[in-house]
């Protein structure tokens, strides 16, 4: 509860201490939260500020590191939406590494009724997720969570029963927009069409300025940025591909989030001798 009560970026994590990779039972927590139900309601709308940790970024690399000098035939197999590409949202899912499962307790047990997106790690961003709860007796709504060890952090988690309320919506094109040479880039960021503002280099960035729009009298204004892209990971394709560990991880259930947790161990350990060596 102090943890979860208040959206205060103090957050829930993995508890590593007395746990051990090789046993199963240790590689996933669960985290059961109760609220009370309306007895009528057929819908819940869950808040919730959560996000990966910084682990569960770092390991990214690692995974793709595997993959040697074969990465960038890997990276394209995986855009152009051949195997690989299905293979890692079918990993993602059954092992909750950057979606999470959210289960409700119904009349006939636990069902997954949701997927909480993650993200981060340095940025925790609140969401909403409207849940179907037609089929949940009683007056007490239960909600499980069941993170892979060290991959997630939870600050938030409420429930709102309300109706929503009316929202206007204006949707506000730049009126500038200059990236780091300085050049004028609102063209390639007006419209949703594969044409893309690329950044190559770590500190790049743009400058995108909008006109504010104008107060409506009985109202709150929010801002909500809408955008899309992508980006790759910075690797180097070096080294033999490490097939036989990398293909583990979509045969064996359990096994990326072992595997991650005896990197992480080790990470921990060589920050460990770095801080005592100093």
């Amino acid at each position: 509860m102090p943890y979860i009560s208040k959206n205060d970026w103090i957050f829930w994590q993995t508890r590593i201490e007395e746990r051990n990779p090789d046993r199963k039972e240790d590689l996933r927590d669960e985290l059961i939260f109760e609220f009370p139900k309306q007895r009528r309601a057929k819908k819940v709308k869950v808040l919730v500020n959560a996000c990966n940790s910084l682990w569960g970024s770092q390991i990214l690399k690692r995974y793709l590191d595997l993959y040697g000098n074969k990465v960038n035939e890997w990276y394209n197999e995986v855009n152009s939406l051949g195997p690989a590409y299905f293979k890692m949202i079918n990993l993602n899912v059954r092992e909750e590494l950057y979606s999470l499962k959210i289960r409700v307790e119904t009349g006939d047990g636990w069902e997954s009724k949701g997927l909480m997106i993650g993200g981060g790690p340095f940025v925790s961003e609140d969401k909403i997720y409207t849940l179907d709860i037609s089929d949940v007796p009683g007056d007490t709504l239960k909600i499980k969570l069941t993170p892979p060890a060290t991959f997630w952090m939870i600050n938030y988690l409420a429930v709102d029963y309300t109706e929503d309320l009316p929202v206007e919506v204006k949707e506000i094109e730049a009126i500038k927009a200059i990236d780091y040479k300085g050049q004028d880039v609102r063209e390639i960021l007006a419209k949703n069409d594969n044409n893309y503002l690329i950044m190559p280099n770590i500190g790049d960035k743009a400058e995108l300025i909008f006109e504010s729009p104008p107060h409506v009298d009985g109202m709150d204004r929010s801002v909500i940025l809408k955008a899309s892209g992508y980006y790759d990971i910075h690797l180097e394709a070096k080294g033999e591909p490490q097939t036989g560990i990398a293909e583990k991880f979509f045969t064996e259930p359990g096994f990326v989030v072992q595997y991650a947790f005896k990197e992480y161990l080790k990470w921990k350990e060589e920050n460990k001798k770095k801080i005592e060596q100093k």
